[in-house]
């Protein structure tokens, strides 16, 4: 299943960790860049 960068474009709001995770993973994969942004969305998804 490909997983879109919809994790950045949607927010934090309604979105699972799993879910998440599983799209950060996709883009560290694919873009090496994105790996800080996923970490700080990852964490702030815990804070909400």
């Amino acid at each position: 299943m490909h997983v879109q960068n919809d994790c950045h474009s949607n927010g934090v709001i309604n979105i699972t960790r799993d879910y998440l995770a599983s799209c950060c993973s996709e883009l560290i994969r694919y873009e090496e860049r994105r790996v800080y942004d996923c970490n700080r969305l990852m964490i702030y998804s815990v804070l909400l």
